[in-house]
């Protein structure tokens, strides 16, 4: 089982209204200490080999990493596995290693947390897109996902839109160069999430192999180590993006496709399960589902 984490904060958040609902100090140590309990902890560079060699009776080897560039990472979460021994995996993007920058859905997110309207967020979009919606009867998630489904230079004009809207961009918006290298010293590992975050799938051939580079090295040299594994933005890739991943010299790299990892998974296309808004028993019962459902080779090995 790879778990796909995203913010820990004071508080948990409201999934019904928070793109990315946080969760609490507490609960997420909670949850990793009852990953301790039952299942083998491991780092994501070493997965598919314990998975390979797990004989029958062994725990089931289990991976805990964050996506985006998210202040609180540094803040709580990596200080949080320090402390429970956890060898996370946090991919990065690199995008404010140097000065703060939020993505457009963080914009999105101050909008609404402002009391402003989604029908002004909706006059931000294209015309032609804005022809087939009733913004009337859409949540901040329907909203997001129009977003999403927007083409790059359309994106660009929205999140600028949105920065309008929002207010500048928080001090603390991403990582520093000084975060990366204190993940990295606290025993986490870093892999990449592409400097821009667009769903790869959309992007031609030319887009698809400077999204899979750019800002690689940056991070990596933030990192002091070379960087092999990869996880795709909003978590989609299909095998056309997979083999452009294995070419760039990704050697592992994450989806958010929620299946577990069998002796046979693709090394490019390697399911996770995302943890944002659940409770501890929902991800203990996501957890046994996933495994009790995987294909037989999983119960085989059992």
């Amino acid at each position: 089982m790879v778990l796909l984490y995203h913010a820990v904060d004071e508080r948990d958040g409201d999934p019904a209204c928070e793109l990315i609902p946080p969760i609490s100090k507490e609960r997420f140590r909670r949850q990793l200490r009852r990953l301790h309990r039952h299942h083998g902890l491991v780092p994501t560079s070493t997965l598919l080999s314990a998975v390979r060699t797990r004989h029958r009776g062994e725990r089931f080897p289990v991976c805990v990493t964050f996506d985006d560039d998210l202040p609180q990472q540094a803040r709580y979460a990596m200080p949080i596995c320090r402390e429970t021994n956890v060898p996370a995996t946090f991919f990065l993007c690199g995008s404010a290693l140097a000065s703060p920058e939020s993505f457009w859905w963080e914009r999105l997110q101050r909008v609404v947390s402002r009391g402003q309207s989604l029908a002004e967020v909706a006059d931000l979009l294209p015309e032609a897109v804005k022809a087939n919606i009733d913004a009337g009867d859409m949540d901040i998630h329907e909203v997001a996902a129009t977003i999403q489904a927007l083409t790059p230079s359309e994106r660009d004009d929205v999140s600028s839109e949105l920065l309008a809207l929002a207010g500048p961009d928080p001090p603390d918006s991403g990582l520093r160069r000084n975060d990366v290298t204190a993940i990295v010293e606290a025993g986490s590992d870093v892999g990449f999430h592409t400097r821009r975050h667009d769903d790869l799938r959309g992007l031609d051939d030319a887009q698809l192999e400077r999204a899979l580079q750019a800002g690689r090295s940056d991070l990596e040299d933030a990192a002091g180590r070379r960087i092999h594994s990869l996880a795709y933005p909003h978590g989609s890739a299909d095998p056309r993006v997979a083999d452009a991943a294995g070419r760039a010299g990704y050697e592992l790299a994450f989806t958010a496709d929620p299946i577990a990892v069998t002796p046979a998974s693709n090394s490019l296309l390697v399911g996770r399960l995302t943890t944002d808004g659940m409770s501890n028993g929902e991800l203990a019962l996501r957890i046994a589902w996933m495994l009790l459902t995987a294909p037989s080779r999983v119960h085989d090995a059992a």
